[in-house]
């Protein structure tokens, strides 16, 4: 693990690196996703998740148990999305945040956990994945992030990590020529001209979409 200026990275020193993109939500589509990536995952295998866990869907506790109990049984790293910082901001009490954390389907979240134990109540095993404070996953010749990087720095990694989490047409609408592919999420690929459903794909940029929609009805990928 390295970090520079205010961003947590981890650098990849595996084999083959899965990267599930953001918006989960769905317990379901999160099974049988996992499924389909499991046979292919072997010694030194990686699974990289890209934040947005919660929100916007009514199985978020089930979403996390089943995170948890992936991590205890493969190596798997949790980047924080806008969902997590929105949430984070929610506990410490910001009234303003909170107004947009339940605007934003917080109150879905909150109703899950409610099911389970009768108040909202965060396991620590769930915090640490929500709250994991890393941005930035790093290959050989890709970044995975959830929203993306500031085009406008020379070194993606002195990208801010409220822009890491929440940057959207700024970042993917840049004449920018990365200098490795971008993995990224949070931006559905359908505000990218595609088809619901479709992965964002820009060889000359060095670009990767991997937000379907599947919180509107598209797959999770």
């Amino acid at each position: 693990v390295e970090n520079k200026t205010r961003v947590r990275r981890i650098r990849s020193k595996v084999v083959a690196s899965f990267i599930i993109r953001d918006n989960l939500r769905s317990s379901d589509k999160l099974e049988s996703l996992w499924e389909k990536v499991l046979p292919m995952i072997g010694p030194g295998s990686r699974i990289v998740f890209c934040g947005d866990y919660i929100d916007r869907g009514s199985e978020s506790y089930r979403v996390l148990e089943m995170l948890g109990a992936i991590s205890k049984q493969h190596d798997a790293v949790f980047l924080e999305g806008n969902h997590e910082s929105m949430l984070e901001g929610f506990l410490a009490g910001d009234p303003l945040i909170a107004a947009s954390y339940r605007f934003n389907g917080g109150d879905r979240t909150i109703e899950s956990y409610r099911r389970e134990f009768g108040t909202f109540h965060l396991p620590e095993s769930h915090k640490r994945i929500l709250f994991s404070r890393t941005f930035v996953y790093e290959g050989d010749d890709f970044y995975v992030v959830h929203a993306g990087f500031d085009p406008d720095l020379p070194d993606p990694l002195d990208t801010d990590p409220q822009d890491l989490m929440w940057i959207r047409d700024r970042f993917y609408n840049s004449a920018k020529v990365w200098d490795k592919t971008v993995i990224f999420g949070h931006t559905p690929t359908f505000y990218m001209g595609l088809p619901l459903g479709r992965i964002f794909v820009d060889n000359e940029r060095h670009l990767m979409g991997i937000d379907t929609g599947a919180v509107y009805g598209g797959m999770l990928t």
